[in-house]
């Protein structure tokens, strides 16, 4: 009997020893389930952190990369711009020199032509109107010289126009640029209303300047007639 006491109390310390075992174990096991959960915590949280800077300094090289090709752009249609009011400039003045030139030239066919007709007592009519006629020929001659000396100009101008655009075109393919569809078209637009407006600025400016020409041509014509008159009056 005592030794059944004996046999039962070790084998309840031996269960116990065995249940206080197993919680340990699942102690450890738990504890390292913890640890292990939270190194890869630890590890996710830091390849997250990374991946955000790594975004971040890719979006700011993004950024960096827009902004040198605004600013280049920006460039280019400042020098367009420049060179196009250049051009403008140039070509008002080229216009205004030879208008001055062509009235002077035609004040001194006046003045040539009244000596002309201070020392003839007498010209035929039909002589008249062949003199008249080379004077008109010779002032529409340089009128065509004029439109052509114009048309090469616009034609030198469109060239260097197009050379700025293949240029910037070409800039872009390089960086591997490319814009907003909806930007490239509106400023393809505002381009066209630009050229449009110029053009019609051009063809309005040309026609006043016909108009001024053609006008000082008849006060000529008239002048010439009246002191032809005046003169063979006096004879």
């Amino acid at each position: 009997m005592k030794k059944q006491l004996q046999d039962r109390a070790a084998t309840k310390k031996k269960m116990h020893d065995d249940e206080e075992a197993e919680k340990k174990g699942l102690r450890e096991i738990i504890a390292e389930t913890d640890r292990l959960a939270a190194a890869q915590a630890a590890r996710e949280k830091r390849e997250r952190k990374e991946c955000l800077e790594r975004i971040h300094v890719t979006n700011l090289n993004e950024q960096e990369k827009k902004r040198q090709h605004e600013e280049e752009r920006a460039r280019k249609e400042a020098e367009m711009l420049h060179l196009q009011e250049a051009n403008d400039r140039h070509r008002d003045e080229m216009d205004q020199r030879r208008l001055k030139d062509q009235q002077k030239m035609l004040k001194l066919q006046n003045e040539q032509f009244y000596r002309e007709c201070s020392q003839r007592k007498a010209e035929n009519s039909n002589k008249d109107v062949e003199e008249l006629n080379k004077i008109i020929e010779h002032d529409r001659r340089l009128a065509r010289e004029e439109q052509e000396n114009n048309r090469a100009k616009k034609d030198n101008f469109r060239k260097t126009f197009d050379a700025t655009v293949a240029r910037e075109k070409e800039f872009r393919r390089e960086h591997n640029y490319d814009e907003p569809e909806e930007v490239v078209r509106q400023r393809n637009e505002l381009a066209a209303q630009s050229n449009k407006l110029m053009q019609q600025e051009e063809l309005l400016r040309k026609k006043e300047q016909q108009a001024a020409y053609e006008k000082e041509l008849m006060d000529q014509i008239e002048t010439k007639q009246r002191l032809r008159k005046e003169h063979f009056d006096d004879i």
